[in-house]
């Protein structure tokens, strides 16, 4: 399973301007692929809360903290 990206990352690419519908696609192309893909699924959560879509970064972000509660941010 690929490293989680973390809201660090994210953030510094948003508030950088970067297009990061791509990265979303990714990474729900991930989690379609391998549904216990916690780290897209928690990555994916993180992307859809910085874009205000909060109810459905609700629904993606329970299957992830259902499969995995504890995540480590990447160095």
């Amino acid at each position: 399973m690929p490293p989680l990206i973390g809201l660090a990352a994210l953030m510094r690419q948003t508030l950088a301007g970067v297009d990061l519908a791509p990265l979303g696609q990714t990474l729900m192309a991930r989690a379609r692929e391998n549904p216990n893909d916690a780290n897209a699924l928690f990555d994916l959560s993180t992307l859809l809360q910085i874009n205000r879509n909060r109810e459905l970064a609700l629904s993606v972000q329970r299957p992830a903290l259902e499969m995995q509660q504890r995540y480590r941010a990447p160095a």
